[in-house]
């Protein structure tokens, strides 16, 4: 399985505005090019999550966009189903497949997909905030001279 690029763009656009201060808006320029993406792709993204009543966005020269809640409220599951939209892992339609009436494979992995969107669930985008690098080791390692023998 993987994720479509829009996902992906929209899981770094909210991670992104969940880094910043609640009050400080961010342009889609300068969106783009701190996640690294194509300008058009991101206000694309952008417009959907703004759509979701995800993002909010503030038109004019001091505008931009804000997390519109907050990041405990995004389970990650369901983000990533509305993200992704709702298409089957394989479309068994087209072309028509000839073991479609006597097949398990689809529902073996729609219910694979359910379990993955379930896992994700118990996770939200607090979670997925950067951890300070680890601290030094409380253990300490006392380096002691080799002994000289005599």
């Amino acid at each position: 399985m993987q994720l479509k690029r829009f996902t992906d763009i929209g899981l770094r656009v909210l991670l992104y505005l969940s880094l910043r201060p609640k009050d400080e808006s961010v342009s889609i320029s300068l969106l783009a090019e701190r996640l690294n993406w194509n300008k058009a792709l991101v206000v694309k993204v952008s417009h959907f999550l703004v759509q979701q009543g995800w993002v909010a966005s503030v038109r004019g020269r001091t505008g931009g966009l804000t997390l519109a809640l907050p990041p405990e409220h995004f389970r990650l599951g369901f983000t990533l189903r509305a993200l992704e939209g709702a298409e089957p892992l394989i479309n068994c339609a087209e072309p028509a497949c000839p073991l479609h009436s006597r097949c398990g494979l689809v529902g073996l992995l729609d219910e694979a997909t359910e379990a993955f969107y379930s896992y994700l669930d118990r996770y939200t985008l607090a979670d997925l905030k950067p951890r300070p690098a680890p601290a030094e080791s409380p253990i300490q390692f006392i380096r002691r001279e080799p002994r000289q023998v005599a």
